[in-house]
């Protein structure tokens, strides 16, 4: 190549802005960090006067970044609460009519709606969020018993999860008409029923723009990737994840135990949350402190796995217990020792 040409190409690419043939983007490392809490949102039990929650069973922030959505499986209502901690409006209540729930623990956003999961009441209700009110749109009985917070919700499709036998994704359309089961269980085909639907329950998140869904064992320590399909992508194991020990009992139920080999705390691990951000897929386990339970949590562990292959890129034991990555914030929902909700800015290297 002339000089002169060489001149012109370099000339070109200082005035477009663009990096030479030779220039790469920084690849991700996987380190995921958050500074603050920015916000606290919550009792501490030493002021009456903080917004007091029975369990923030789950919180979504709503765009424009001062409000956030938060479901309480307690006190049985799914609020509007600024993140001065102002409680906006206050929908449901207790028992099994159209505005009242049982048992809700699960929660989704698609637009103005919000979907709540109520095991309880075996359905799942459509809430449209009309500024700073909530007002119920309809309920969608349905046809099966998903496991622990297990809903998310696309343009097109909602998705449930879990299940004792077959196929534990469930795949409806917005009229809550069935549409496929796909996936498998978790754990060994030589295991009771009961102690594979137990094994086959998590953190499980649905994105269409990537035709991705991710599932987990909250009991196995076990990650999967699929597409919408069904078809797996990439199945990952938490490295040092101390599994529960898992048996029947006499009336047909199980019991866990800790393992032989437990974690530094004595205890068994809990596979506790999922979530995505760019090309990395975080995921957190605990010390299971009181059995099954999301918030009462100690050494909590994250590790980042690649979105596309499920390689392992960092651990660390730096961050909160992570519930949800929303824009540019990271929320956590923490017992400490009462219920609070913190909002963290992150940055991913």
């Amino acid at each position: 190549m002339s000089r002169a040409i060489e001149y012109l190409v370099a000339l070109a690419i200082s005035l477009c802005g663009c990096s030479g043939p030779e220039s790469s983007p920084e690849p991700i490392t996987g380190r995921f960090e958050v500074q603050g809490p920015v916000y606290e949102i919550g009792s501490s039990g030493a002021d009456e006067s903080q917004l007091y929650f029975g369990d923030a069973t789950d919180a979504i922030l709503l765009p424009g970044d001062s409000v956030l959505l938060v479901l309480d499986n307690i006190q049985k209502n799914l609020s509007l609460v600024s993140v001065s901690g102002d409680r906006l409006f206050t929908a449901g209540r207790s028992g099994g009519g159209p505005e009242e729930f049982r048992h809700a623990d699960g929660l989704a956003l698609l637009g103005s709606t919000a979907w709540v999961l109520d095991r309880g009441n075996g359905r799942m209700a459509l809430w449209e969020l009309q500024g700073d009110t909530i007002a119920l749109e309809r309920v969608i009985p349905l046809p099966l018993e998903p496991e622990k917070g297990g809903i998310c919700v696309t343009a097109n499709e909602a998705f449930l999860y879990g299940g004792r036998v077959g196929s534990p994704i469930h795949r409806f359309d917005h009229e809550g008409n069935h549409q496929a089961s796909i996936g498998s269980l978790f754990g060994d085909e030589r295991m009771e029923p009961i102690l594979r639907g137990a094994s086959s329950s998590g953190p499980f998140r649905c994105d269409a723009a990537q035709d991705e869904i991710l599932v987990s064992s909250r009991l196995l320590g076990v990650v999967r990737s699929h597409d919408r399909s069904g078809e797996l992508r990439w199945e990952r194991q938490i490295p040092t994840f101390a599994r529960v020990e898992m048996s029947t009992t006499e009336r047909g139920g199980y019991r866990f135990s800790n393992p032989s080999e437990p974690n530094e705390d004595g205890v068994a691990d809990l596979l506790v949350t999922i979530w995505t951000v760019d090309g990395i897929v975080g995921v957190q386990e605990a010390s299971d402190v009181r059995r099954n339970s999301d918030r009462d949590l100690v050494d909590v562990r994250t590790t980042i796995l690649d979105r596309a292959t499920g390689e392992v890129m960092h651990r660390t034991q730096e961050l909160p217990h992570i519930k949800h990555v929303i824009g540019d914030w990271a929320v956590s929902l923490v017992n400490d020792p009462y219920p609070v909700i913190r909002l963290y800015r992150w940055t991913l290297e």
